[in-house]
């Protein structure tokens, strides 16, 4: 295959083997040869090109033919079929939902910053024309048409917002995989390097952000007559100015918001990590072991690891030891078919562990018993709480016989509910067995510090080929709240930034009001007004503005909080430290916008405000 060529699932692929080679690849191993098979196995992707001028609801309508012959010929359930396209989001178990959300309210944060930085130049343009309103109205009085100025500032502004563009496309090309980087090598399907389509929507952003947001400041700047720009004189009285009011205001909504939404992302990350999972996290090892697959079998499997088990637990003064076929939090599982009471088949995840596995990791068996090593030649399977609760609702499954991957099971006991598959709601989870495999994970009570010299030495000596990675249990949980964490630290780079843009913003407002009421300033001082007051007078001229725009970030934050709901971990979208942090924080960068240019206002020299006169 070609270079760039990766295959059509979410992880990207190097090497394809036959699918018959399975077996070959992987001798003695079970699974593999019932794919092959066995007619009920569950599951396998199968993709297909459609033929020149066949549509893809022909191709559905042959293949439920095909499938109905199937399942007639081995007498399986019906089956519904479902043909895609090879997109990731066409995939019915894709989570289109959470993609789409996830990735939409990233680009509404993204927007949102935008907005606050167009309305903060708006604000500063407002503020640098102030100060050149002497040199316009000297165009002006030399025959220059308002169009003309307009046209030279709006100029000035498609040049800033050019660099700006070239500037961030640079960015654009390196930081995505760096900040995807975190937490682990970007999906293979993620296509992260800008493209014509991105430089192009960054342009259009450019061109109607500097249009949107230059043209205000140009005609407010420039409708003022030629006498009055060039004397710079302002005769207002108060500080009512709508249209920066209104930008100011802006500022402070979006900084509230995305300040919210950081301070609740990371209020459900850290609840995450002192979230009890149901089973035991800290204080446990975990050993990967991996070995070479063509010097084993199924029982040459099962040999080593009940003679790995017996000399950890004796190295481990007693203690016992567990066994299973995936780590907990892997994101990996098993799926398989359950019919139980003659109904038809449903999917269920499926765990093959020894007993030891619930003892080491405190999970607590409620009903029956756990597996005992004889269990490894009968057939049967533990049930999680869930599974009870939605296959066996009316009474103790124990004892009773399900049908799980085609073949009788008996049920001997069920656990408490634990969130071994990943942090959220515990799905319903039955337990087979451990009968060796690869790779197999080997766990026990104590730190990998203290346990990973000792878990090497006795599996190399048992095996010198292996390949052994020993870590602590916990580092799993890290991996799963990998994008939670990247999550809430994107939203806290962007609220700063927008705590950074509305400080810049609030400073430039609060420069521009005393700078349009010098003369009005001075003229207070001169009839005797205390500089405390003028500078209260300067703060109470802006504070409006700040208000709405607080009441407006906060009714945006509650919506918000509706939508980002899914994505916070045991924390409420109306957590109160949250909106009282965010205020907090926006309070005091307000202030220390504000004091500066307040200051300044109180030491106007009265006889200097009043010279222009």
């Amino acid at each position: 295959a070609s270079e760039e060529f990766t295959g059509i699932a979410q992880t990207a692929y190097d090497l394809w083997v036959p699918l018959p080679a399975l077996v070959a690849a992987h001798p003695g191993v079970p699974v593999f040869q019932r794919i092959l098979t066995e007619p009920h196995y569950c599951c396998s992707d199968v993709s297909g090109r459609l033929a020149p001028g066949v549509t893809r609801d022909q191709a559905t309508a042959e293949l439920t033919t095909l499938s109905a012959r199937f399942e007639a010929q081995f007498r399986q359930p019906p089956h519904r079929v479902i043909a895609t396209g090879t997109s990731v989001l066409a995939r019915p178990d894709a989570k289109k939902a959470q993609i789409l959300s996830a990735f939409g309210l990233l680009v509404s944060a993204v927007l949102a910053i935008l907005l606050l930085a167009c309305a903060n130049v708006s604000n500063l343009l407002l503020a640098r024309g102030t100060a050149r309103q002497s040199e316009i109205g000297v165009r002006l009085a030399l025959g220059a048409s308002r169009g003309r100025v307009v046209r030279q500032l709006l100029t000035e502004g498609f040049l800033l917002a050019g660099i700006a563009s070239l500037l961030a496309t640079g960015v654009a090309a390196i930081l995505p995989r760096v900040v995807i980087g975190q937490v682990g090598a970007a999906p293979g399907f993620l296509y992260l390097a800008p493209d014509w389509r991105v430089l192009t929507c960054s342009a259009g952003l450019a061109f109607v952000s500097a249009v949107a947001f230059g043209l205000a400041p140009a005609l407010r700047v420039t409708k003022a007559g030629i006498h009055h720009a060039i004397q710079h004189q302002a005769r207002q009285t108060g500080f009512r100015f709508p249209l920066r009011s209104a930008l100011l205001g802006a500022q402070v909504a979006i900084s509230t918001l995305l300040l919210v939404i950081a301070g609740l992302m990371a209020r459900g990350l850290s609840t995450a990590q002192n979230h009890d999972p149901g089973f035991r996290v800290n204080g446990v090892t975990m050993a990967s072991v991996d070995l070479p697959i063509n010097h084993y079998n199924g029982a040459r499997w099962r040999e080593f690891f009940v003679s790995l088990e017996s000399r950890i637990t004796a190295a481990a003064g007693g203690r016992q030891v567990g066994f299973c076929a995936m780590p907990p939090l892997s994101r990996a599982h098993n799926v398989t078919s359950l019919q139980r009471d003659g109904k038809p088949a449903e999917p269920i995840l499926l765990q093959f562990v020894n007993g030891a596995y619930f003892d080491v990791l405190s999970i607590p068996v409620l009903a029956g018993r756990k597996f005992t090593g004889d269990d490894r030649a009968r057939n049967v399977v533990m049930a999680n709480e869930a599974a009870v609760r939605r296959y066996w609702p009316n009474g103790n499954p124990v004892g009773r016989i399900a049908m799980v991957n085609g073949k009788p099971e008996e049920i001997i006991g069920v656990v408490r509910d634990a969130e071994i598959n990943g942090i959220g709601e515990v799905q319903p989870l039955l337990f087979l067995p451990f009968q060796g495999g690869d790779p197999a994970n080997v766990l026990v009570r104590g730190e990998a510090k203290n346990w990973s010299h000792t878990l090497k030495g006795i599996i190399f000596a048992a095996e010198p080929r292996a390949t052994v990675e020993v870590r602590d249990l916990s580092t799993q949980l890290e991996k799963w709240l990998g994008p939670a964490r990247l999550g809430a630290e994107i939203a806290g780079a962007l609220g700063l930034l927008a705590l950074l843009l509305a400080a810049v913003g609030v400073y430039g407002v609060v420069s521009y009001s005393v700078e349009q009421r010098r003369r009005e300033l001075g003229v207070r001082m001169a009839l005797g007004a205390h500089p405390g007051e003028v500078v209260r007078f300067v703060l109470r001229g802006n504070a409006r503005g700040v208000v709405w725009g607080l009441a407006a970030g906060f009714g945006l934050s509650a919506l918000a909080g509706q939508v980002i709901r899914r994505f916070l971990y045991g924390v409420a979208p109306d957590d109160p430290l949250a909106y009282g942090a965010a205020l907090a924080i926006l309070l005091a960068a307000g202030f220390a916008a504000s004091f500066a240019p307040a200051r300044k206002s109180a030491r106007i020299d009265p006889s200097e405000a009043l010279r222009w006169e």
